[in-house]
């Protein structure tokens, strides 16, 4: 009995022992899983709220080349020059119509879904684009020129013999009749929009504008891509270094005839006159785009026929039945400027061949 009560006992104290070693493990997990627990739950936190950044924050965690989207080519051209060796910028509008009012293309759409940075000259020249780079603005880096440092802006000339059509009326019914100024305007349709018109978007028609251009965007590139940020700035360097050169030679082209008034169909040219001195004195159409008046259509006649403007510049973008019955009643000099360069070669030469032609084309006209 005593032998039995002895083997009770001991195996009593084992299986105590070993809930005690139990109990204490239990105990020793607990406690050191607690802070871990609470510490694995803050760090997803913190990456969630990280990948909410937008696109181009992400680029700098992720050194790569990004995907360049450019709206028109004469700005396609100098962008390509900044990214020449390093990548393709690739171009939005491909056809021959005025980014004024182009109508984008579903392929168009799906360029602009897988770009990583657009850049376009703003709502004051691609107004058709506003709205949807608007929906684009959280998940792309949008280059906006007309916002650019050092980018100089005029506003759209107006009165006299730039342009006057019934167009202008409907303007007149808000507050101020659009701060009195009744041809800065354009007929209300659907996604009208005034304030983009009181500025002349034509800003790359200036040589000073396109360095200002270059810099900006080769910053902003950059920025974006910095393992090809010498490269970028050394690029930049050298384009600066052509349109200088490039001033200089239009300077030289376009002194015999910069004083002899010339019109065209729609005012493009604000920027290349007050760089280069030239003389552009009407249009035969407005800011709208629209049909002129017959009333204004005779005073454009008038002054073709009196020679107060001796050529008139027409564009492939704007086939207008009125130009061609100008030029057949008034017998003027015509010559045709495309300062879209819809016929050439998309590149970092293309924006050099644009100006050549068109201070060349004047003084044909004008000569």
């Amino acid at each position: 009995m005593l032998k039995f009560l002895s083997v009770f006992f001991i195996f009593f104290a084992a299986i105590t022992q070993v809930n005690a070693e139990k109990k204490a493990d239990t105990t020793l997990t607990q406690t050191c899983e607690c802070p871990s627990q609470k510490h694995t739950h803050k760090k997803p936190h913190k990456k969630k709220h990280h990948h909410h950044k937008k696109k181009k924050s992400l680029l700098g965690w992720q050194p790569h080349t990004p995907r360049v989207v450019v709206t028109i080519k004469p700005i396609h051209s100098l962008v390509a020059g900044v990214m020449e060796g390093i990548g393709e910028p690739e171009l939005l509008i491909q056809d021959n119509s005025s980014p004024h009012v182009h109508a984008i293309k579903p392929s168009e759409a799906d360029t602009l879904e897988k770009a990583e940075v657009i850049v376009w000259v703003g709502a004051i020249y691609e107004t058709g684009l506003q709205y949807r780079l608007k929906d684009l603005e959280d998940s792309k880096t949008i280059i906006e020129l007309q916002h650019a440092k050092d980018v100089i802006l005029y506003p759209v000339r107006e009165g006299g013999f730039w342009g006057s059509s019934s167009c202008c009326n409907s303007c007149e019914s808000g507050p101020e009749a659009e701060e009195n100024s009744p041809c800065n305007c354009h007929p209300h349709t659907e996604g009208h929009h005034h304030e983009p018109l009181s500025k002349d978007g034509h800003i790359w028609l200036a040589p000073n504008n396109a360095k200002a251009i270059v810099t900006q965007v080769a910053e902003e590139l950059a920025a974006l891509d910095p393992q090809h940020a010498p490269d970028y700035l050394a690029n930049s360097k050298k384009v600066i270094s052509s349109l200088n050169d490039l001033a200089r030679e239009i300077t030289y082209v376009v002194n015999p005839v910069k004083t002899k008034p010339y019109m065209m169909v729609h005012d493009f040219s604000q920027y290349f006159d007050r760089y280069f001195g030239t003389n552009g004195v009407g249009t035969i159409i407005d800011i709208s785009h629209a049909e002129p008046t017959p009333k204004y259509l005779r005073t454009v006649q008038e002054k073709l026929n009196s020679g107060s403007a001796k050529c008139l510049l027409v564009e492939p973008q704007f086939n207008l039945k009125v130009t061609q019955m100008l030029i057949d009643d008034t017998g003027v000099a015509t010559q045709q400027v495309d300062y879209l360069g819809g016929d050439l070669t998309a590149g970092p030469d293309c924006y050099f061949e644009i100006m050549r032609r068109f201070a060349n084309s004047l003084v044909n006209c004008l000569g």
